[in-house]
């Protein structure tokens, strides 16, 4: 029998010198959605990032405007 492999995921966002602002644990397997409150951030840009286990997986940019937020469509290769 084969045991289920757990990880853990993270969804990490950093103020643009580097500081982590915000972590969101997401559950195990299959898709999550986050909801961010945006009332918690100034308006500006960020970045944030994917992590399993401790290790990026993907970082992309975010700029946060009158708390509408747009997400850059650019990947960072890590």
């Amino acid at each position: 029998m084969r045991e289920s492999c757990k990880s853990l995921t993270q969804l990490v966002i950093y103020s643009v010198d580097g500081r982590q602002l915000i972590t969101f644990t997401l559950s195990n397997g299959g898709m999550n959605e986050v909801t961010i409150n945006a009332g918690a951030l100034s308006s500006g840009q960020y970045m944030y990032s994917l992590l399993v286990d401790g290790k990026k997986v993907d970082s992309k940019n975010m700029i946060l405007q009158n708390n509408l937020t747009f997400l850059k469509a650019e990947n960072h290769q890590l």
